[in-house]
């Protein structure tokens, strides 16, 4: 699974390890998270806005870091994946120990009246201050899973999207059949 779908996830259910998972993946992944997600559809735009300027944020730290170092600028992404700029898993490893370091300064430097969307990727939904207290939205009560429940549901999800596109193609073939009986 991608990890925004993840990030979205987890953000309407509230778990916060994995949204902070999520997170650094997204920074360290090589697509775009700007693509659309049906999970985008269940939550407010705030928690993908939060991810967009943490992982712009990120990327800005470590390309700034890069360019000072002796081996020079550095490309515009960098990636554990196969190929990419940081193939050698020493360097990944610092990489992401520092991107670490900087989230939890980042998140250890909040304050009572900062903006929660400018300082901390990982609010759940549940706790986003802009929502009040309530962990109800749109009819829609959140509550707390562990990562077997994830996956279950992960699972049930993608049996519904199989059996969903699985009707479409039943539909359309048979759609097709009967114009093609009507022609004749």
């Amino acid at each position: 699974m991608e990890p925004l779908r993840i990030y979205l996830v987890a953000t309407k259910h509230g778990w916060k390890d994995v949204v902070r998972l999520a997170a650094m993946f997204t920074v360290y992944g090589t697509g775009p998270p700007e693509k659309y997600a049906e999970e985008m559809e269940e939550l407010p735009a705030a928690p993908y806005r939060r991810l967009l300027v943490y992982r712009q944020r990120c990327r800005n730290l470590i390309l700034s870091s890069r360019a000072s170092s002796p081996k020079g600028p550095g490309a515009s992404y960098w990636s554990d994946v196969e190929g990419t700029q940081w193939t050698n898993p020493e360097e990944s490893a610092l990489w992401r120990a520092l991107h670490k370091q900087a989230l939890e300064r980042e998140l250890s430097a909040q304050t009572a009246d900062s903006d929660p969307e400018e300082v901390d990727p990982t609010i759940c939904a549940a706790d986003d201050p802009r929502d009040g207290t309530t962990a109800t939205r749109l009819g829609i009560t959140f509550v707390k899973c562990t990562h077997r429940d994830i996956m279950l549901a992960v699972d049930d999800l993608i049996k519904v999207r199989t059996s969903h596109e699985s009707l479409l193609r039943d539909v359309c073939a048979h759609s097709k059949a009967c114009t093609d009986t009507a022609v004749i």
